[in-house]
């Protein structure tokens, strides 16, 4: 069936896939909040100091680090060069997975357009080619290893087994994600010997198995565990993430319910989420996806049962793991899992196609199913290009302007408070060489009197707040105990100061503030009022 894929489809897909995340790459938009917290490990720190924890809760495989830090070393410390890395991560995922598909006989050359067109139009495929994060490698990675699986699990050359050893023993160093992979390849692969009762297979996988757990555990214990497993932030922050354990209530049922939505959303990108002001959140489900992916799972059980477990146990591997509360199931932590999701809808496809054709129903049913799944992620393409200044929705936090905004109206002695999250200053304040001085307050127990205390080591009696995020306009008439963190430090500033003019952005804002008569010295905590 491959041989008869058209190739107009196929060059139109690939090349809107390249151009993409070629296209959101090259706006070069500014750093988010935690891209910045990295970027600024990595412009502090050394190579043999970035094996250590890193600052603001940051996590990272180390090899993907270094690589930025080797990058960054040679080419400069821009945004371009921070999220190379990423960006060729991104390409050669989207390309090396057209070649992933047409290992599969299941996968027909409908599924191959859908599966295709899937990874190149969702969002999160997309974004994360573009940001300075570890995500587009890790999807990359799980890419690789199944490549490497197709190309040397079953060769008996000893040059190809020790590639396939070398290469599944590096490639954790660089995705902390693909151990579900690499695991997932090694337990399927013996069971397979052993039901064959191949005993020098056995033997083999064991070796080249066995050398893949032993570099993972040697990275575990000596990055992974003391630099990410011991941090209660990271745990409490992702609380609501991990598997319950059972089904003991309405809510864990609710989790389940959430988790499989949410994965339509993201990594996929299938869900009608630009009308989820028009529709119930609950009904910009992708059903049809939904349908596809259950269709994929029957139809591979039934033809490939070894390569359904290989593409499936991944995703109970990282469920069974979450339930330990030892990696989040959400979001971008399952961009590593976006081609197994893909597999199986591209299987589901397909086999929805075999069976049109051998009950010789109309074809044009399967290429409107096709374009039913597929249009939601097109829409929200296209709109990403004719709107860029806004791609990335909330984590689009446009620091830069903030700066040339301030650096055209700031009085040389004006100073500068920073809410915690505003790391995305700290980061250009370094590589512009800013000589402006400036207060990141990290405590919420900061009163007026250390606002003034400041001011007067530095004579100043006009100031600026940076701001990043969104908040609601009417915070000053609204009682401090619904307000959220930002709003209760921007009322703490409205409340004790004369506000002056402020320049607002892409979800950040930058107020002038001049000290004014008021005697009550007020504190920044939600028992003000």
């Amino acid at each position: 069936m491959h041989n008869k894929f058209p190739k107009f489809w196929l060059w139109v897909i690939i090349s809107l896939g390249l151009f993409l995340r070629t296209f959101h790459y090259l706006q070069n938009r500014s750093l988010y909040t935690d891209e910045a917290y990295l970027a600024n490990n990595l412009l502090t720190r050394s190579f043999l100091e970035l094996t250590q924890p890193l600052d603001a809760s940051q996590h990272a495989p180390i090899l993907f680090l270094f690589v930025v830090k080797l990058l960054m070393n040679f080419l400069g410390t821009s945004e371009y060069v921070l999220r190379l890395f990423s960006f060729v991560a991104g390409i050669s995922a989207f390309i090396t997975f057209f070649y992933l598909l047409k290992k599969y006989k299941v996968i027909t050359a409908s599924g191959i357009v859908a599966g295709l067109s899937i990874f190149a139009f969702a969002f999160p495929l997309i974004y994360y080619s573009s940001e300075l994060k570890q995500y587009s490698v890790e999807t990359l990675c799980t890419i690789i290893c199944y490549l490497l699986y197709n190309r040397y699990d079953r060769s008996s050359s000893l040059k190809d087994l020790v590639v396939y050893s070398l290469a599944g023993a590096t490639i954790v160093w660089f995705s902390y994600s693909s151990i579900f992979i690499l695991a997932s390849i090694g337990i399927t692969s013996t069971i397979h010997h052993l039901i064959k009762k191949n005993w020098p297979g056995v033997f083999i996988s064991a070796i080249i198995y066995g050398s893949w757990a032993i570099s993972f555990f040697v990275n575990y214990l000596a990055i992974i565990q003391p630099n990410s497993l011991t941090d209660a932030y990271l745990v409490d922050t992702w609380k609501t993430a991990y598997m319950p354990i059972g089904i003991r209530s309405v809510s864990d049922i609710k989790w389940f319910v959430n988790s499989l939505t949410a994965v339509f959303d993201f990594p996929l990108g299938l869900n009608w989420s630009f009308l989820t002001g028009l529709l119930h959140p609950r009904l910009a489900f992708s059903f049809i996806g939904l349908i596809f992916m259950l269709i994929g799972l029957y139809g591979w059980f039934k033809t490939n049962r070894e390569q359904l477990l290989i593409t499936c146990l991944p995703i109970l591997l990282t469920l069974m793991a979450s339930s330990l509360e030892k990696y989040p199931f959400t979001e971008r932590f399952l961009l590593f899992l976006a081609p197994n999701f893909i597999l199986l809808l591209a299987a589901g496809v397909s086999t929805t196609e075999s069976y049109i054709i051998q009950h010789r129903y109309k074809k044009k049913w399967i290429y409107i199913a096709i374009v039913i799944l597929l249009f939601p992620m097109c829409t929200t393409a296209v709109t990403d290009v004719i709107h860029h200044q806004k791609f990335g929705g909330w984590k689009r936090r446009e620091m830069k302007e903030v700066i040339t905004y301030l650096g055209n109206s700031k009085q040389p002695t004006d100073y500068i408070f920073l809410y915690h999250t505003a790391s995305a200053f700290d980061y250009y304040y370094r590589i512009y060489k800013l000589d402006w001085p400036y207060y990141t307050i990290l405590d919420k127990e900061f009163t007026k009197a250390d606002i003034q205390q400041k001011l007067k080591q530095h004579n100043a009696d006009t100031f600026w707040v940076v701001i990043p995020g969104t908040m609601r306009t009417d915070i000053n008439t609204l009682p401090y105990d619904v307000l959220n963190d930002k709003e209760i430090f921007l009322r703490f500033f409205n409340d004790n100061f004369k506000r002056i003019k402020d320049f607002k952005t892409t979800n950040i804002y930058t107020i002038q503030y001049k000290l004014n008569n008021i005697s009550q010295v007020n504190s920044l905590s939600r028992d003000t009022e």
